[in-house]
């Protein structure tokens, strides 16, 4: 919103005797945030089960971790991410991040999130780890972030290869 129109607005408010919370709320409002995520919004949730090492079912509902990929039912390092998820989240409270670049579900109903604990990001202690691969196709806000932290060789499925 350009300033002066801002600025107007304001005068007008303050003469016609408005609240100042009305004023900073408008205020707010119309510069908005700079951090996306504030943006989108943030959710508890009680984590129920882990479904694989990148979905979980929460008390919100399945949930698809957002920018990460790890190994499927039927390939190896299957088993190892999804223990190394359920150690970190299973029975737990969370935090699910919603993200500014997605639809809230994807095509299987199931909500895309980052999710934390204590403000610590699972997506990324998972690829650190090297539980999980970038999955750059998601996109997303923190995608760069996890780019330049994956585990180049990534140890939990090295005995695939």
């Amino acid at each position: 919103m350009p300033t002066t129109l801002l600025r107007n607005m304001l005068r007008s408010m303050l003469r016609n005797k408005c609240s100042i919370a009305v004023t900073l709320a408008l205020i707010y409002g119309c510069t908005g945030s700079t951090n996306n995520e504030d943006i989108v919004g943030q959710q508890a949730a009680r984590v129920i089960r882990v479904i694989d090492g990148d979905t979980i079912e929460t008390d919100l509902g399945i949930v698809r971790i957002i920018g990460i990929d790890t190994p499927e039912i039927d390939e190896c390092g299957y088993r190892e991410a999804s223990e190394r998820l359920s150690s970190l989240v299973e029975q737990k409270q969370v935090s699910l991040i919603s993200d500014s670049t997605h639809n809230d579900k994807d095509e299987y109903d199931r909500l895309l999130r980052y999710i934390e604990i204590d403000q610590q990001d699972i997506g990324e202690m998972m690829i650190k780890e090297g539980f999980a691969t970038v999955f750059p196709w998601f996109g997303g806000d923190r995608i760069n972030a996890y780019s330049k932290i994956e585990v180049r060789e990534n140890e939990a499925v090295a005995h695939c290869k």
